[in-house]
């Protein structure tokens, strides 16, 4: 059973019925959809149901969880609750929960827990719970996950899978929200100016802007290199 046929809807090993006639053949079936059929209709164009990126997923998982007893989920939330989006829901049940795992709210946890399990051949798939979440684990990511397999010339394989939710209104609380507020100077003075700011500032920048550019002792517009085709200002 392919995870195609699962998510279509179908049933894999179901063929066309006796009543299906080749067209070609002068037959009496039913007409291919959408193409006229014997009395001048037209055959209802029919195609899998509708279904949502979440339960697509889930049956992505169970699919694979299936034919592979060396894939195991892991994430927070992922196995009794079945995930804060049941992405993973009725995976814990059926799988149980050495394969479904509950992990503490730990990100660089999971992905390194991940990377030590996929060197002894299992086939994690981890769930970031939301995109703003994941910063934790960028040391295991960037530093082990993507260069174990070239420093160790292709000994080590890492299947590893990391979903992130991200998009669509969805994003991580307030706390873990990126500030939108920054600054980046360009010449010494600024970059001083900035942290002589900074000193004086009372208020939690986290949810301001860092200040403005005449804010700054020594900031001003300058000319950082000339065109012939146009200038862009900015600051």
């Amino acid at each position: 059973m392919t995870s195609q046929a699962v998510i279509s809807g179908g049933q894999p090993g179901r063929n066309q019925s006796s009543g299906d006639a080749d067209p070609g053949a002068g037959g009496t079936g039913s007409a291919p959809a959408g193409r006229p059929g014997p009395a001048g209709t037209t055959a209802a164009a029919t195609g899998p149901a509708p279904i949502t990126m979440a339960k697509a997923l889930n049956l992505g998982l169970h699919a694979a969880m299936a034919a592979d007893p060396k894939v195991i989920v892991m994430g927070e939330d992922v196995g009794k609750l079945g995930g804060v989006f049941r992405v993973t829901d009725g995976l814990q049940s059926e799988f149980g929960e050495a394969r479904v795992i509950d992990t503490p709210l730990a990100e660089s946890a999971i992905v390194g827990t991940a990377i030590g399990l996929a060197m002894r051949g299992y086939r994690p798939v981890c769930e970031i719970q939301f995109d703003g979440f994941v910063y934790p684990a960028f040391d295991q990511i960037v530093s082990q996950l993507a260069k174990l397999h070239y420093r160790s010339a292709g000994r080590i394989r890492l299947p590893v899978t990391i979903r992130i939710p991200f998009g669509g209104g969805i994003g991580a609380v307030a706390p873990q929200r990126v500030s939108r507020g920054l600054l980046l100077p360009h010449r010494g003075p600024e970059g001083r100016g900035l942290l002589e700011s900074r000193g004086r500032e009372r208020h939690d920048p986290a949810g301001r802007p860092l200040g403005r550019p005449g804010d700054l002792p020594g900031a001003q517009a300058a000319v950082l290199g000339e065109g012939g085709g146009g200038r862009a200002p900015a600051h």
